[in-house]
């Protein structure tokens, strides 16, 4: 195979999420989060939960309002975005999956590196749980983790493609976000 043939395996927004999943996986997440002792919501999180809102213009700007840096306890404030999450679930929605909004986001290889780090811990948890209902959701994170490093990108894409199990799928990136990782602490 020639190195670009992966570079279509998704659109060039990547990957996509269906929105109900994505809201119940923030669910789970804002219940994980009101038993932890953070001093703040963790980037991914806030990521992922800002686009889960964004239909919802009054829901969005609460959520960005709560997570925002506060005196509150995260576990106090994480009760508030599982209610949030819970209305939106509630709510119709007039899209079946995420679209990005066509602007070009710069990279940041903070927020690359923070998605990596939570598709790594994502993907051994579904490995480790033989649940994988969440594939999709693991797939956007390793996706964004993995932006700015075209070879690593192209890897985990060919991975994608090669490995229909979803634990081989994983069990084959897991290394590839390591590399990243590393890369990235050595380049700091």
């Amino acid at each position: 195979m020639k190195p670009n043939d992966y570079d279509d395996v998704y659109d060039p927004d990547g990957p996509q999420v269906e929105p109900t999943l994505l809201l119940r996986y923030l669910i789970e997440k804002s219940e994980e989060l009101a038993h932890k002792n953070f001093t703040g919501f963790p980037l991914p999180f806030r990521g992922l939960g800002a686009t889960a809102l964004s239909p919802f213009p009054e829901l969005y700007k609460e959520f960005v309002e709560i997570v925002s840096p506060s005196e509150s306890p995260v576990n106090e404030r994480a009760d508030k975005c599982k209610k949030l999450f819970v209305e939106a679930l509630a709510r119709p929605q007039k899209k079946n999956c995420y679209v990005s909004s066509g602007e070009e986001t710069p990279f940041h290889p903070v927020m690359s590196n923070r998605f990596a780090w939570a598709a790594r811990r994502l993907g051994e948890e579904m490995v480790e749980e033989k649940d994988f209902r969440y594939l999709s959701i693991w797939t956007c994170m390793a996706w964004i983790g993995l932006q700015g490093d075209a070879e690593k990108l192209r890897d985990f894409q060919e991975k994608c493609l090669q490995f229909p199990d979803p634990a081989e799928r994983i069990e084959q990136v897991i290394p590839i976000l390591w590399e990243a990782l590393r890369g990235k602490m050595r380049r700091n």
